[in-house]
């Protein structure tokens, strides 16, 4: 009786466990899955982002924002003002910034004005 107790004893605590069966398949198969999907999820956000960046670095604009991206660089040039001559024509004054190591920016400064064959841009003597 004592040896069939004993038995049935061990059959319980077999059948029930103790938990470390989950803690197991917890540790050496649901982490590293979780992983890995996290990973692709990642590296998937990754590339849409490359993807965006370089779809907008290579998209051609209009008018002159084109003709200052063509001349000077995507996005190089900031606009700083917008002035109207007597003639009612719109012309821009826009400067380029240049920087250096440890060293205030200088600017370069342009104005911007259209023509009959498109944009054109001088540069403003200081």
């Amino acid at each position: 009786m004592v040896l069939q107790r004993k038995v049935k004893s061990e059959m319980n605590y077999k059948l029930e466990g103790d938990g470390s069966l989950l803690l197991k398949f917890v540790v050496f198969i649901l982490i590293p899955v979780t992983l890995v999907v996290l990973a692709i999820f990642i590296e998937g956000i990754l590339e849409l982002h490359k993807l965006e960046r370089k779809e907008e670095n290579s998209l051609a604009r209009e008018g002159m924002e084109g003709y200052l991206d063509q001349q000077f660089g995507y996005k190089k040039v900031k606009i700083f003002k917008t002035v109207y001559d007597e003639e009612g024509s719109v012309r821009y004054m826009v400067y380029l910034p240049s920087y250096e190591w440890f060293k205030a920016p200088s600017y370069q400064w342009y104005e911007v004005f259209s023509t009959d064959q498109g944009y054109q841009h001088i540069e403003i003597e200081r």
